[in-house]
C-alpha cells in the first residue's frame, strides 16, 4: 500500500490506528516538552507582544490537550516558527 506524503487524511488514520490498535506512540514526549517551553505564553508577556501571545496561547492549548495527534504536533511546530 502506497500513501502519498501529502495525503494527510490517510496519514492521520494510520497514526490513529497505530496508537489505538497497536499501542504505538509516534509522538516524542521530549519534543512535546520542548515545544511547550518554547510556546509558553508567559514568554511573550514581558516584553508584551499581543500578536505572539495570541499565537502562543493557541499553540500551548493544543499541546496541553489530551489526545494530541502527530498531525497536530506538526502543525504546532510549523506555527511556532512565527514566534
Amino acid at each position: 500500500m502506497f500513501i502519498n506524503s501529502v495525503d494527510k487524511e490517510s496519514l492521520n488514520e494510520i497514526q490513529l490506528l497505530a496508537v489505538e490498535e497497536l499501542g504505538i506512540n509516534l509522538i516524542n514526549n521530549d519534543r512535546v516538552q520542548e515545544l511547550i517551553e518554547r510556546v509558553n505564553p508567559n514568554n511573550f508577556i514581558n516584553p508584551y507582544n499581543a500578536e505572539k501571545l495570541a499565537i502562543a496561547n493557541e499553540l500551548y492549548s493544543t499541546l496541553s490537550k489530551e489526545g494530541l495527534t502527530y498531525n497536530e504536533l506538526e502543525e504546532v511546530e510549523e506555527k511556532a516558527k512565527q514566534l
